[in-house]
């Protein structure tokens, strides 16, 4: 066989290099490229694999920070509203002190209570005066709610600072005006078509909400500090 013996030929088959390719669409790869290409596919999986991680660790962190802003704005939106209460219940004293010595009569809620019940105004002396406080009250809870979602209420000035005084004039000027739009509303809405009566002391009785009005915008306005 021209020379050469069994054996060699043999070897010269084994020697021969061979191409490797394990996909016959693609160019053959030589055996001393392949280790070089796996180390290539190794290192662009582990940095998929790391970018991956990245990623779910900042989704991790956006739903972390979104759920501490909805629970920041709850917070918040219960301390508007607590002042709101306060500032009702202070303001419908205020204006409840004001009425009583000088019109000597129970608020409209006692002619109220009187049909409900019956008997006479001045036979229901205390429900009279509960029910216009919590109408008072809740009337300033939805005066604070009417704030802007920006604007937070708090009180402690060691802590958070001075008020805004722009804001408690600005505030104050609102409550007076929440408290003229009461007024108006009570006077033809609650004692007109409701109780239908023509009270004598309709000046003390607008008197009175304007009062409620401006001690309103005045508790909440020197309350309230704007966001940082």
């Amino acid at each position: 066989m021209l020379g050469y013996t069994n054996c060699e030929i043999v070897t010269s088959v084994v020697t021969v290099p061979m191409s490797v390719s394990p996909d016959p669409g693609s160019p053959p790869v030589r055996p001393d490229t392949a280790p070089r290409l796996l180390t290539v596919a190794a290192a662009d999986y582990s940095g998929s694999d790391s970018m991956t991680a990245e990623t779910r660790q900042r989704d991790a962190g956006s739903r972390t920070d979104e759920r501490t802003n909805r629970a920041d704005e709850a917070t918040e939106t219960v301390g508007r509203l607590r002042r709101g209460l306060e500032g009702g219940a202070l303001a419908t004293f205020v204006m409840t002190a004001h009425r009583l010595p000088v019109t000597r009569s129970l608020p409209p809620t006692a002619e109220f209570w009187s049909m409900v019940v019956g008997g006479t105004p001045r036979d229901h002396p205390v429900a009279a005066l509960v029910l216009h406080f919590a109408y008072g009250i809740a009337a300033g809870g939805v005066f604070a709610a009417l704030f802007p979602r920006r604007s937070s209420v708090h009180v402690d000035e060691a802590e958070y600072g001075t008020p805004d005084r722009s804001r408690e004039v600005s505030t104050t000027v609102a409550g007076l005006l929440y408290g003229a739009v009461l007024s108006v509303v009570g006077e033809y809405v609650v004692l007109g078509a409701l109780l239908r009566t023509d009270p004598d002391d309709r000046f003390v009785f607008h008197v009175g909400h304007v009062l409620y009005g401006i001690t309103l915008g005045a508790w909440v306005g020197t309350r309230t500090r704007p966001e940082t």
